[in-house]
């Protein structure tokens, strides 16, 4: 008696045993994707453990949380086929639901292309190519991540029935600020790759560049942050970086050192001579060899004459 009212009688067009089905399915999608989530952390990782090979765990680590998002969109589409919209909310869920799936696999494709990355091509480039160090390997996953997903959202696009020429044509001064926009991301990405591969600094080293004077943080895929020793942090796009002269003062093994030292009108050739082996014993003695040392008059004082002194001395660490 109950259940035939409840099949007979309802809102909005549906009976109230359709708003049941609805939410019984919904739910079951919902304990389902958290049995497999489940699964997949527990069961199915001991068993991938237990091989020898690690494919199957960078398998598992890929498809996981994907797998577990497409189970959920897949009982939504279910369980709204138990209600009868309207054609206008019947088309905007079925788009909607189409870019959901969509999304979840471009997921799926840049978590498989990050796992691929660091377990296959970082090692073996590691042992053929050390001297390009981690952050290649980091500029790679992120540009990699950067053109799957651009790839995946103009493929959107294109399935939701729009022609991305005329799209962007049609934009007009839009379309122009979006190409321009494209134009600086990639100069920067490119200009990142530049830098890890030529190597002019690495993080923690001392740099000049463009009136900038501080110690590199962090190397990214569109810019270069680098600390002064004030305290502030500099972000400079790393097209500016290639395009600049950079100074690595960490790389210097030794410091020039300029001063000027007043000295009596009265003095003779002989001191300034042991003066000067003093010093060139000083400094073969840190540094092994003689770099060549300047001494000339710069200025005739009131009181003394003025020597101008070029020599090194070690560097600060």
């Amino acid at each position: 008696m109950i259940w035939q009212f409840i099949k007979e009688y309802g809102v909005f067009g549906n009976s109230f045993a359709d708003y049941i089905y609805f939410a019984a399915t919904l739910f079951i999608s919902l304990l389902l994707a958290k049995i497999v989530f489940k699964i997949f952390k527990g069961a199915a990782r001991r068993a991938a453990a237990k091989t020898k090979t690690r494919l199957d765990d960078i398998l598992l680590d890929a498809i996981e949380e994907p797998v577990v998002l497409a189970i959920v969109i897949v009982g939504v589409y279910i369980a709204l086929n138990f209600l009868t919209i309207s054609p206008v909310i019947d088309f905007v869920v079925a788009k909607i639901l189409k870019v959901l799936i969509a999304v979840d696999l471009i997921w799926l494709f840049s978590r498989s292309a990050a796992d691929i990355i660091d377990n296959f091509i970082a090692p073996l480039v590691e042992s053929t190519q050390p001297e390009l160090g981690p952050h290649f390997m980091y500029m790679a996953k992120k540009i990699t991540n950067i053109i799957i997903w651009l790839l995946g959202i103009l493929f959107i696009i294109s399935n939701l029935g729009y022609d991305i020429s005329t799209l962007i044509a049609g934009l007009g001064i839009g379309g122009v600020a979006i190409a321009l926009a494209v134009k600086d991301l990639l100069s920067n990405m490119f200009g990142g790759v530049t830098v890890v591969t030529d190597r002019p600094f690495k993080v923690k080293d001392r740099i000049k560049v463009g009136g900038i004077d501080g110690f590199v943080e962090e190397l990214g895929v569109r810019s270069t942050k680098i600390r002064s020793f004030d305290g502030t942090l500099y972000i400079v796009p790393n097209a500016k970086m290639t395009d600049s002269i950079i100074e690595n003062v960490s790389k210097e093994k030794a410091r020039k050192v300029k001063m000027t030292i007043g000295l009596e009108y009265g003095t003779s050739n002989r001191k300034i001579e042991q003066a000067k082996k003093l010093r060139k014993e000083d400094i073969i003695k840190k540094f092994g060899e003689m770099p060549p040392i300047k001494i000339h008059c710069s200025v005739l004082g009131m009181e003394a004459l003025h020597k101008a002194i070029e020599d090194y001395e070690e560097k600060a660490k």
